[in-house]
């Protein structure tokens, strides 16, 4: 399936059950389809499909990426003969139920993620603006960058108190122990990064707008890149004299002003 126009206007669209493909960008902009049923053949759903689809409130097995920015969409409904994917509770999953692929943007409130899960894809919560907390599982081990891109009322989230991987305070999420693996959206002010830290994830400061200042303290002997980008109001304060050889050459891409030799100043 290549492209449905932009202008169709249908309360319902049925991909012929021989389809296996949609093309990119197949549905981008199709604000007047309200449920799209997708059947067991599809196999790849390209990224953007549904991009700009503001009032679609049901789609019937997808593929990942496929429903940013959806903000009515609140259940994906797989048919049961799909052997790719797997719905529980409206949520997108790997077939073995392993991967949670994408999560409705239209979801409200808390949501409870099943025992099981080991990770959570690629902006698996982009756009999910309306949630507050995620419940996460014993058996999570994985969170993949920008997870919850643009989550701007997850205030928190809770792990297991069996998941040995995670654990998160105040507005970040670390990972063993030592890792500092994702800041909130809503983290706001200024923040200490703890000493204990000798590790900072990709994408872990992306599109943090609300943070004034991060320090940096001399623990943290590596930063992967692309760690801090997109962050209009922040300053970094680092107390090492000067980038360690350790850390990415991309971890500031947008060169966001940093104090070096912080501690001394």
């Amino acid at each position: 399936l290549v492209r449905c126009p932009e202008g169709k206007k249908m309360e319902k669209f049925f991909v012929p059950e021989e389809i296996e493909l949609i093309d990119v960008n197949a549905f981008t902009g199709c604000d007047n389809v309200n449920e799209i049923y997708i059947g067991p053949n599809v196999i790849s759903i390209v990224i953007n499909d549904f991009w700009g689809c503001w009032e679609c409130r049901g789609v019937f097995v997808v593929g990942e990426h496929a429903f940013w920015q959806a903000s009515n969409l609140v259940n994906i409904n797989v048919d049961p003969g799909n052997e790719s994917y797997k719905s529980h509770d409206g949520i997108l999953y790997s077939k073995d139920m392993r991967e949670l692929i994408v999560c409705p943007a239209g979801k409200t409130g808390e949501i409870v993620i099943p025992e099981g899960v080991e990770m959570v894809g690629m902006g698996a919560f982009a756009s999910c603006d309306k949630i507050v907390n995620i419940i996460f599982p014993s058996t999570l081990s994985h969170i993949t960058p920008n997870a919850f891109w643009d989550c701007d009322s997850l205030t928190k989230v809770t792990f297991d108190k069996e998941n040995e991987m995670f654990k998160y305070s105040d507005g970040v999420i670390y990972k063993e122990g030592n890792k500092l693996d994702l800041c909130l959206e809503d983290k706001e002010g200024d923040f200490i990064i703890p000493d204990t830290v000798t590790y900072i994830s990709g994408y872990s400061f992306y599109n943090k707008n609300k943070l004034n200042n991060v320090y940096i303290p001399e623990s943290v002997v590596e930063v992967e890149d692309w760690a801090f980008s997109s962050c209009d109001n922040l300053t970094i304060k680092v107390y090492h004299e000067t980038r360690p050889g350790s850390w990415n050459e991309g971890w500031n891409p947008d060169e966001i002003e940093v104090v070096w030799n912080y501690k001394n100043s």
